[in-house]
């Protein structure tokens, strides 16, 4: 086997709770709780997300470029709360967190 990776230390942590799914694209910023995610290839390494097609995040998602996983802990309840349970059609989430704007403006 090869040299560990920051990718096999990070999927290697995760237990198969949930994760959120942040994008933007246009100056549109979305993100949702997603309970169906894990690691789909070895070689090369890839993780893959299920976004529902019901959710905005879909949508933002299929015209974006990026999409970040955020891994979450025990510490980050209020964090997952606040993606699962608030529609982000009524709701701006971003205005109740702290976020910064990664590559392409993704949070």
């Amino acid at each position: 086997m090869g040299s560990v990776t920051t990718f096999d230390r990070l999927v290697g942590k995760m237990d198969g709770a949930m994760v959120v799914v942040t994008t933007a694209h246009d100056g549109e910023r979305s993100g949702c709780l997603v309970g169906l995610h894990g690691q789909c290839s070895i070689e090369p390494p890839l993780y893959a997300v299920w976004l529902s097609v019901a959710n905005r995040t879909y949508e933002v998602a299929r015209s974006a470029r990026r999409v970040a996983v955020h891994v979450l802990d025990r510490a980050d309840r209020s964090v997952a709360e606040l993606f699962g349970a608030i529609t982000g059609d009524e709701v701006d989430k971003f205005s109740l967190c702290q976020w910064t704007a990664g590559t392409d403006g993704v949070p």
